[in-house]
């Protein structure tokens, strides 16, 4: 209902984001303290998982290295989940993600 209510509004569109870039930094923050790390799902599409944030392009751009270190601390991801994401990016955004991730994941590999 508030999103329907949202849409009749001028700049709704910004404001929703907005309000989903606050629900993902509560999130995140809920995860970590509560667990110490967070399990992180880029480029969720809307899905969500048990005991993941998920987080979208406006919230987490994983093409900018400064995304994750204004959302995060160091050594807080456990594990990164971008199902379907990687085909959509360059290679050379891939490396630049790979670097930027690298200081806030608890072990930086890969597993496929």
């Amino acid at each position: 209902m508030f999103y329907s209510l949202m849409r009749k509004i001028p700049f709704s569109s910004y404001l929703i984001g907005f309000i989903r870039r606050i629900m993902f930094k509560r999130e995140m923050a809920r995860q970590i303290s509560r667990n110490g790390v967070v399990r992180l799902n880029v480029g969720a599409g809307g899905t969500s998982f048990a005991g993941w944030v998920s987080a979208e392009k406006q919230q987490l751009d994983i093409t900018n290295s400064a995304s994750f270190s204004v959302n995060l601390k160091e050594s807080t991801i456990s594990h990164i989940l971008a199902e379907h994401v990687v085909e959509h990016i360059y290679k050379r955004d891939f490396r630049q993600f790979l670097t930027a991730i690298r200081p806030f994941s608890l072990q930086a590999r890969i597993s496929e």
